[in-house]
């Protein structure tokens, strides 16, 4: 017969039979077995399971049949599969005009009789047969051709069957290499953990060991300039003015190099995880009164915090010594950027209570703003005025030690506002 154009169907055809994986594979005995049981069924000489490809029909079992493919144009089978729904029988070849002058029946193996049932896989497509050859003329019972079909069936089902193993296989050849590679990538993370860990331990001994180095040297400076001080103050007819003044300058910076000292290893021990949390029952109006009675109460600026209590209060569950640290450093970071009084607004609710600290100072730009919590970051605006750049760093993570989170909102040229909110963790008798 002529082979069939390149339709669109017949090249999905053949696309679907490449999908299936079938041709040229090894021999296998399940197919064997089907051919060997439709010669019998069916009492003839030769069966075959074949696949049709684009130029020839090719052999996946055959009983009686010794060639391993056949061009198309001499096929049988393609023309079977041109009506994939129904058995094509051709009682005698020599009778039928298709295959009258057909090799196969003019020559070997003198083919007279031929029955087929088209392989159709579940998306549609015939893409060969089961079929029976006899060298004489024939005919296949009713049991015989409903026995053909079911075999049939059953090449298709091996078919699909071999398919789902390969693409099985390979699923489980990805998985391997992938589990492969996520070993590999677990190893190295692994790897580099053991480093970070390690560079984290000599980081943190080395911040000790300087801290340490660096207080020692600063405690005698600063007990040396107390001396000097009480001489100075012995002098007779001499100015000391200019004295007290370098004196002055030198007390400072030791205090503000013995508090950068500080929060270097404060920030060092939190994120060695090795600060100490110690919640306790904490009376935080009571905190709060005192922390502003000691740090702000008759500055020479005349100066003062504006306080303010909302809800009931009660005791909770905190650190006070870090509480105490965080709100003196968002205290003074409004007294020093703001020219006006600041406010501290402490607000109990249900499940949290709430310090919440305003200021009309200079504010922080927008671009400054997601960089705030970073350690030693300090806004462009702020950079004349003293500090460290560890305060708000080291506050957050305070808070977080506590489950709160530490909030702010700014506008520049406008203020700034700090809200600590804080879990109740515990509520105990209320006060007044």
């Amino acid at each position: 017969m002529d082979i069939p154009a390149n339709t669109q169907a017949e090249l999905k055809r053949l696309a679907n039979l490449v999908h299936y994986d079938i041709l040229d594979s090894l021999p296998e005995q399940h197919y064997e077995d089907l051919t060997q049981l439709a010669a019998h069924i069916c009492q003839t000489p030769i069966s075959l399971i074949t696949f049709v490809d684009q130029e020839r029909q090719w052999f996946k079992a055959r009983v009686g049949f010794s060639q391993s493919q056949t061009p198309r144009t001499s096929s049988f089978c393609a023309h079977a599969i041109l009506n994939p729904e129904q058995l094509m029988l051709v009682p005698d070849a020599r009778l039928d005009e298709r295959f009258a002058q057909n090799p196969l029946v003019q020559g070997e193996p003198n083919i007279l009789f031929y029955a087929g049932v088209p392989l159709v896989t579940p998306e549609g497509y015939a893409l060969g047969t089961l079929c029976v050859i006899d060298t004489k003329p024939n005919r296949l019972s009713e049991t015989q051709a409903q026995a053909l079909a079911s075999l049939g069936r059953q090449v298709v089902a091996l078919l699909v069957l071999g398919r789902q193993t390969t693409e099985l296989l390979q699923a489980q050849k990805q998985g391997q290499r992938q589990v492969i590679r996520l070993q590999k990538a677990k190893l190295h993370l692994s790897k580099a953990l053991a480093r970070e860990r390690e560079l984290q331990v000599l980081k943190s001994t080395f911040v000790s060991m300087v801290s340490h180095e660096f207080r020692t040297p600063l405690t005698t400076i600063e007990t040396s300039i107390d001396l000097i001080n009480s001489y100075v103050g012995q002098l007779v007819g001499v100015s000391l003015s200019p004295f007290q003044r370098h004196i002055g300058i030198i007390q400072h910076e030791i205090k503000r190099f013995a508090a950068l000292l500080s929060g270097v290893l404060t920030h060092n021990q939190l994120g060695m995880g090795k600060f100490a949390f110690h919640p306790q029952p904490v009376d935080v109006v009571g905190l709060c009164r005192e922390l502003l009675a000691t740090h702000f109460t008759d500055r020479p600026d005349g100066r003062q915090v504006q306080f303010r209590l909302e809800g009931s209060p009660r005791m909770v569950d905190a650190d006070a010594f870090l509480l105490t640290h965080t709100l003196l450093n968002i205290l003074v970071n409004a007294v020093k950027f703001s020219s006006a009084d600041p406010r501290l607004v402490v607000r109990f609710g249900a499940s949290e209570f709430v310090f919440e600290v305003t200021d009309q100072g200079i504010g922080i730009p927008a671009e400054d703003m997601p960089h705030l919590f970073e350690p030693f970051h300090r806004a462009h605006n702020a950079r004349l005025i003293e500090g460290t750049g560890l305060g708000l760093s080291i506050a957050r993570q305070f808070i977080d030690l506590h489950g709160g989170r530490l909030l702010v909102e700014s506008q520049q040229h406008q203020g700034t506002t700090c809200r600590i909110h804080i879990p109740l963790q515990s509520a105990f008798a209320r006060f007044t």
